[in-house]
């Protein structure tokens, strides 16, 4: 065949009409949100609750802010075992069955055991 009958047959080829609107909806911009103000009360506990699950080995479910552009970004969750604190760098390696992730310890906004 062709060029453009090759091109013809795949422009006559049916399409749904969900798939068709999928396919003209443009990619949403990820919401973007302020810098979250987290207290110290709670960056004392977040601390405390890492420690507690790296030494115990029980999941936990962190909540994080990643700056996108200066002081707006987005908020990520993941659930995981802490397997890694990094002192120095001042991050942590929250690992599950799907993903590995480093975290920096400034970033977290909420954690739950």
């Amino acid at each position: 065949m062709t060029e453009m009958e090759d091109n013809n047959i795949s422009a006559n080829r049916y399409v749904l009409t969900e798939q068709q609107e999928l396919y003209l909806q443009p990619k949403k911009a990820p919401m973007l949100v302020k810098e979250p103000i987290v207290a110290e009360y709670d960056r004392a506990s977040f601390h405390y609750l890492i420690k507690d699950s790296a030494r115990n080995d029980y999941a936990v479910t962190i909540s994080w802010w990643q700056s996108v552009n200066g002081n707006l970004g987005s908020t990520y969750s993941m659930w995981g075992m802490i397997q890694w604190i990094d002192k120095d760098e001042g991050r942590l390696k929250l690992v599950n069955d799907e993903n590995v992730q480093w975290i920096e310890l400034k970033q977290i906004i909420d954690m739950k055991a």
